[in-house]
């Protein structure tokens, strides 16, 4: 009997797979864009503090459900998308996430199992 190789870690595999959980959380619980209320079309689930921090980038309230159109202005229009993002959540959470965003959190599998879990309790709820 031949017992199977494990299959070998790979971090942008596995984060996709927390990038698809973590999207559809946002889904179910934002329904329509945050900004402007439309609920039909297109819609992305937003990261409020760039997806490049690893430190928030499955964190739940770090995202916001957003239009094709409000998705792109918050883009392409980094002032009026973080002021909004303000409006949104509170000055003084949108300033946590400053905080949370700039800490250095590296990527290995023990987080992602972490992480996994996390996002699997709160896709739960």
């Amino acid at each position: 009997m031949n017992p199977t190789k494990p299959k070998p870690w790979n971090p942008a595999k596995a984060k996709r797979h927390l990038d698809r959980i973590w999207s559809e959380i946002i889904h179910l619980r934002d329904k329509s864009c945050t900004f402007c209320g439309r609920d039909f079309g297109k819609m992305d689930a937003n990261h409020i503090m760039s997806r490049r921090h690893n430190s928030t980038r499955w964190y739940v309230p770090n995202g916001n459900l957003l239009c094709f159109v409000c998705h792109r202005r918050f883009h392409d229009d980094p002032c009026w998308g973080s002021a909004q993002a303000e409006l949104l959540i509170g000055p003084d959470n949108y300033r946590n996430l400053q905080i949370m965003a700039s800490q250095i959190k590296p990527f290995d599998r023990v987080v992602y199992e972490v992480t996994l879990i996390e996002l699997k309790r709160a896709r739960a709820e």
